[in-house]
């Protein structure tokens, strides 16, 4: 999901969009990582912010989350890619926020 800035004609200015939203069930935290990476470097730099969020069921209750992650990745001016976001994690009716 993303959503690509427009003109004052309401036409797409980029063909990326300045914010994307990567949502995963079934995928890794790491394999959403490397998609982040992947669209801010792809990019040159028109998407801003890449937002990961990543939930990991129970087995014995798949309807409640045992944890899950937001994280917010951004791309410096050298052209790498870092974490620049606050890390939620909600495991046991628990949640952990730790800001990065």
């Amino acid at each position: 999901m993303g959503f690509v800035p427009l003109d004052m004609n309401a036409e797409p200015i980029s063909e990326y969009p300045t914010l994307a939203i990567q949502v995963g069930f079934s995928q890794t935290i790491e394999s959403l990582r490397e998609e982040a990476e992947s669209f801010l470097k792809d990019s040159r730099g028109e998407i801003k912010i890449v937002l990961l969020v990543k939930f990991e069921y129970r087995a014995d209750a798949f309807d409640l989350p045992a944890a899950s992650w937001i994280e917010a990745w951004r791309r410096n001016d050298a052209g790498g890619v870092y974490k620049a976001s606050s890390v939620v994690n909600i495991s046991n009716n628990q949640v952990n926020i730790k800001v990065c």
